[in-house]
């Protein structure tokens, strides 16, 4: 068993924002490029909907995961995601296995 926090994560874009969202969580993948707790975060949207976004990411651990989630830089970065969203994200906490590209 290991001690890896993932998720996946669905999102509605607002209307005609999708572009927007998947900019923003681009950004937020090259702030934690050099974090080594982040082994994976892949941004994607959905080939049959012009709203879904997806984000999976894959962490160290969870504290790793919570200490980038509440750093200052990415409080700041989430402050304009709100707009840019028309509904909750709806996560689904995932147990790796393994895998190509994984630390």
């Amino acid at each position: 068993m290991t001690s890896r926090f993932a998720q996946h994560t669905r999102l509605v874009a607002v209307p005609g924002k999708r572009d927007e969202v998947v900019a923003k969580f681009l950004e937020a993948a090259d702030v934690q490029r050099e974090n080594a707790d982040c082994e994976v975060m892949v941004v994607s949207t959905a080939p049959d909907s012009a709203d879904i976004v997806y984000l999976t990411e894959v962490w160290s651990s969870k504290d790793a995961w919570e200490s980038a989630r509440s750093s200052a830089q990415i409080q700041a970065w989430a402050a304009s995601m709100a707009a840019l969203v028309a509904d909750s994200p709806e996560s689904t906490p995932l147990d790796v296995a393994g895998g190509n590209g994984l630390r």
